[in-house]
């Protein structure tokens, strides 16, 4: 993060293409050696982490998560990623709602969490489902919002500070973001349980596949502009919370308890179909 806001201030105090490219430099050197640290970690853990593990300070699941290479380096590369490109749109900020406001609420949203990884949970976390899945159904739903709660906090944290930073901070980008959260998180859910596959390797530039199903990452962003465009009023912001309501009630009482194949469906996909 402080090698991001440093590219950013080269380039704010210089508006040229020098700037723009120290900016990017700054930008990737930075990620590159983070993702190294990260593998390392990976590779070897440190006897603080051992520790951690032994006396129960965090639950399985955040363990799980922390000790998890792929789903970390993932999540790291997506909020660095939106650090950078938030700076970068508000520099295209229009009065009205444009292009480039609609660039903004993209990079607000915590939208990258969720196209990186959690569209796709019980594929980077294929222990953490079976361990629910021998229990009942509730605790496989509260394993998932687990999971990621702590990632969509920091992701706020550097939400809220980024937009401090460009005085842009207010009550309407937050209720934006949270109910753009509240609505990625019940498609990333149902996509977990209906779409899942085997992650292999969460950052390889190289690969075609993506990590997530591309149907996630497309209804992602058709929420998102219905969520910018309902905001506009105070009756289409009530009209599309209570919609809101109205859908985790029926996915939660019809939906999910009627899907009597998933654990069948899910074991295939991650465990048995891992090409």
């Amino acid at each position: 993060m402080l090698s991001v806001l440093i590219g950013f201030s080269a380039w704010h105090w210089r508006f040229d293409p020098t700037g723009l490219l120290l900016v990017l430099s700054v930008a990737l050197a930075s990620q590159s050696i983070l993702l190294y640290l990260l593998d390392r970690a990976a590779l070897a853990r440190t006897e603080s982490t051992v520790l951690l593990v032994k006396t129960n300070y965090l639950s399985p699941v955040y363990t799980a998560f922390i000790n998890n290479a792929q789903a970390r380096k993932a999540f790291a590369f997506g909020i660095l990623m939106k650090a950078l490109l938030l700076l970068f749109s508000s520099k295209m900020l229009a009065s009205d709602f444009s292009s480039a406001n609609f660039v903004l609420f993209l990079y607000v949203s915590p939208m990258i969490l969720f196209n990186y990884v959690a569209n796709n949970s019980w594929g980077f976390f294929p222990a953490l489902w079976i361990n629910g899945s021998l229990g009942s159904r509730s605790e496989v739903y509260l394993i998932y919002f687990q999971l990621f709660i702590i990632p969509v906090l920091i992701d706020l944290i550097v939400t809220i500070s980024v937009l401090a930073f460009l005085n842009l901070l207010s009550g309407h980008l937050l209720s934006f973001y949270l109910i753009s959260t509240a609505c990625f998180s019940l498609n990333g859910l149902l996509f977990s349980q209906y779409k899942a596959f085997r992650v292999h390797n969460s950052l390889s530039f190289g690969q075609v596949k993506s990590n997530v199903s591309g149907w996630s990452i497309f209804i992602n962003f058709l929420l998102l502009i219905g969520i910018g465009l309902a905001l506009k009023t105070v009756v289409t912001t009530f009209v599309l919370c209570l919609g809101l309501v109205l859908a985790v009630g029926y996915v939660f009482r019809s939906i999910l308890p009627r899907d009597r194949n998933a654990i069948h469906r899910i074991y295939k996909s991650v465990f048995v179909d891992r090409e």
